[in-house]
């Protein structure tokens, strides 16, 4: 239960942060690449991920376990930003 709420503020976070960016964006302070635009679109799906793994297994599901296959979802997540990045700078038309 606690867990989940500490990815809940997490994820409350992110959007308060969100919220900062859109702002910095409005007055033409363009601070961040394209790759890491990429990334900081896939954190609210990791926090999701958790919350909805936990809520869903509750008793069921051992912390250590759902540690590793969150850590394993963001893995697959950054191999995939990294495909892609790298299929960009051979073709830049994608």
């Amino acid at each position: 239960m606690h867990i989940k709420l500490v990815l809940l503020l997490g994820l409350t976070g992110y959007h308060l942060w969100c919220k900062k960016m859109i702002v910095k964006l409005e007055n033409g302070d363009f601070t961040l690449s394209s790759h890491r635009w990429r990334l900081f679109n896939e954190v609210p799906t990791v926090f999701l991920l958790a919350i909805v793994l936990l809520a869903v297994y509750r008793n069921a599901l051992d912390f250590v376990m759902a540690l590793v296959g969150i850590i394993g979802f963001m893995i697959l997540l950054m191999m995939g930003v990294r495909a892609y990045r790298q299929a960009r700078e051979r073709n830049p038309n994608i």
